[in-house]
């Protein structure tokens, strides 16, 4: 990409070619007029979370009346850090029944369902 533009092409010629936005080509030749050297920075690795997901299930299951801040004190972390992985695992709190598990292809199936009485 940077050769194309040190034989004359423009950076939007060069980020049109490659398949980049034409401020990515401006990095990139910023990156290497200041360091002589095009290699990208590390990236930043992604820390494991603090809940054991499997063992949150279990105690959820085991005490279905348990509060988010009970659980956070359980795991020693955040009560936004409990509800954002009970969101993420299909957690819901209901009105009838405390907390239930929604597996994703029941999910997914009645999704299908709706889908098809629209299209009806």
């Amino acid at each position: 990409m940077l050769r194309c533009v040190d034989k004359g092409n423009s950076a939007s010629a060069a980020s049109r070619k490659f398949g980049v936005s034409t401020p990515t080509v401006c990095k990139w030749i910023k990156l290497k007029d200041e360091t002589r050297d095009v290699i990208p920075k590390e990236r930043k690795k992604f820390r494991k979370g603090k809940i054991d997901k499997e063992r949150l299930i279990q105690t959820i299951k085991s005490q279905p009346d348990i509060f988010l801040y009970e659980l956070a004190e359980i795991f020693n972390c955040s009560e936004y850090a409990v509800s954002n992985c009970v969101s993420k695992l299909c957690i819901v709190r209901d009105k009838k029944i405390l907390w239930k598990l929604i597996l994703k292809d029941r999910r997914v199936s009645f999704l299908a369902k709706q889908q098809k009485e629209k299209n009806f």
